[in-house]
């Protein structure tokens, strides 16, 4: 099963892409697909996630740090991360690793 098609878990590793280029501006991101030539504007806590995924981590790590840096249900954040790094990887922004 590819990888674009597979759950995601709590142990897989999530990073930059290396088929994108990207600058910071204040607190977000401004990022741009290589291939397609496609920009994508990251807002404080996407960007929060961006800076957090410059090397490898584990999924379950960055929830753990996210949820003690922003005032939010541990629930609530573990769905949001999860949904931002589908959608990423989706457009080819992050790769996930399996262990």
């Amino acid at each position: 099963m590819p990888n674009e098609s597979r759950p995601l878990e709590m142990t897989c590793l999530v990073r930059h892409s290396a088929k994108q280029v990207h600058c910071q501006i204040d607190d977000a991101y401004v990022l741009m697909d290589v291939e397609s030539g496609e920009y994508f504007e990251l807002n404080r806590v996407g960007g929060r996630i961006w800076r957090e995924a410059s090397s490898e981590i584990a999924i379950g790590d960055l929830i753990d740090r996210l949820y003690r840096a922003f005032e939010v249900e541990r629930a609530t954040c573990e769905s949001q991360v999860l949904s931002w790094i589908e959608k990423m990887r989706d457009l080819g922004l992050v790769e996930v690793t399996y262990e």
